[in-house]
């Protein structure tokens, strides 16, 4: 009962704590097989944040006074191509006057 009440714990939590998460699930020789099992789905499960959280992130840390989101990206995938406990990672495509390129967005 209390390894079913840590996995929900960390679910409401995420970021750090299903790191930790992932770190006891992995380490049988160290916790409880209760525990363990419990925590298991963290290292392979991780629902990705909201697009549009993730567009406010950029928005914050990257783009300087005046800048619209759409002066950097022409493109930007919806569905990143990989989420972590910490990161997610998404396609986009540059505008012209940032290169053109496709490039990988990791956001934090």
């Amino acid at each position: 009962q209390g390894a079913s009440k840590l996995a929900d714990t960390i679910t409401s939590l995420k970021g750090f704590y299903v790191k930790t998460a992932q770190i006891i699930a992995s380490r049988r020789d160290l916790f409880p097989p209760e525990y363990t099992e419990a925590l298991s789905s963290f290292t392979d499960n991780v629902d990705p944040l909201p697009v549009e959280l993730v567009k406010a992130v950029i928005e914050k840390e990257l783009l300087v006074r005046g800048e619209e989101f759409s002066d950097i990206f022409e493109e930007f995938d919806a569905i990143p191509l990989g989420a972590a406990s910490v990161a997610q990672v998404h396609r986009a495509k540059l505008t012209p006057k940032w290169g053109g390129k496709e490039v990988a967005v990791k956001v934090q």
